[in-house]
């Protein structure tokens, strides 16, 4: 391999997808767990209901 193979045109526009897809996922998960989060006193029970 002659250099960083993510750098590479064919495969930056994938990982650019993913990337989209990672964030609107992240979004949604923090959208549902902040209101859930004020029910609880701090990580731990958040993580536990979380099942993590």
């Amino acid at each position: 391999m002659n250099g960083p193979l993510f750098f590479t045109p064919t495969v930056l526009p994938i990982i650019g997808m993913f990337y989209l897809i990672q964030v609107r996922h992240l979004k949604d998960l923090l959208q549902g767990w902040i209101p859930e989060s004020r029910r609880f006193m701090g990580l731990d029970g958040l993580m536990r209901e979380k099942g993590f």
